[in-house]
């Protein structure tokens, strides 16, 4: 028997505004529910999950206050020693 489809990747990161994985674009119920899913209802919502990360990595990013930090500032050669 082969074993079931996936599109887990391992990078299993929920973002938080809209409840998907950011490694497979699956939700959280989806995931939770994948291993009792027939094999038919794996591909459908497979087939749905390239739109899903493309709609996420097209959202703009929301900023917070860490974001203002420079590289210049956080590379460990432009810390002050001492």
């Amino acid at each position: 028997m082969p074993a079931p489809s996936t599109p887990c990747l391992n990078i299993c990161v929920i973002e938080p505004s809209t409840g998907l994985c950011i490694g497979c674009g699956r939700t959280t119920a989806e995931i939770a529910q994948w291993p009792l899913l027939s094999e038919p209802e794996r591909l459908a919502i497979m087939a749905t999950l390239g739109e899903r990360l493309r709609a996420l990595t097209a959202r703009p990013r929301r900023r917070s206050a860490g974001d203002d930090i420079t590289a210049r500032r956080i590379l460990p050669s432009s810390r002050r020693r001492g």
